[in-house]
């Protein structure tokens, strides 16, 4: 089951562009010094199949904007979830896609890239395939960086979609 903790904008930190950030409850990775730590808990939020229509609805009042470039999912970690929960994120997706096909989608994960190809987990694998930038690793403060754009510490890598071959490699961003 997905709860959402947050949909905010304009938000210009959790990626290119203006942005909506859909921020998610639960991560069980617990990165030390993790600036997010109030988004851990999984029992914090609103569930998502209870409140579809309101939820989709906001993020719609901010993706309908022409200076928004998309949204973000963040958390908690929005792969960190149960099959339930996964199948309900990759459901806000592809409402994104049919609705707002111009907008682009980041996802942030403590899950690394090599992590989540050779995991069994189908709708993680099906979500990665969907979206356009993935920021994955957990943070280490041991690697805190505070010159990087959209990440925290040196080790996490911005994945970006090749729009010829639908893979993902490392965007310039890095």
């Amino acid at each position: 089951m997905l709860r959402i903790l947050d949909i905010t904008g304009p938000d210009i930190l959790q990626g290119w562009g203006t942005r909506c950030s859909l921020w998610v409850s639960g991560c069980k990775h617990h990165c030390p010094l993790c600036q997010n730590q109030w988004t851990w808990k999984y029992e914090q939020g609103r569930i998502y199949n209870e409140e579809k229509k309101q939820i989709l609805k906001e993020i719609s009042n901010f993706l309908s904007k022409k200076y928004y470039q998309g949204i973000t999912f963040s958390g908690g970690d929005p792969l960190y979830q149960d099959n339930d929960g996964l199948c309900e994120i990759f459901e806000i997706i592809q409402f994104v896609r049919k609705e707002f096909p111009t907008k682009d989608i980041w996802l942030y994960t403590g899950f690394t890239m090599e992590e989540i190809e050779k995991s069994n987990n189908y709708m993680m694998q099906k979500i990665v395939d969907n979206v356009d930038y993935l920021v994955d690793g957990q943070f280490k403060n041991d690697l805190k960086d505070i010159s990087l754009r959209f990440r925290g510490s040196s080790n996490q890598t911005i994945w970006q979609k090749d729009s010829k071959s639908g893979k993902f490699v490392k965007s310039e961003l890095n």
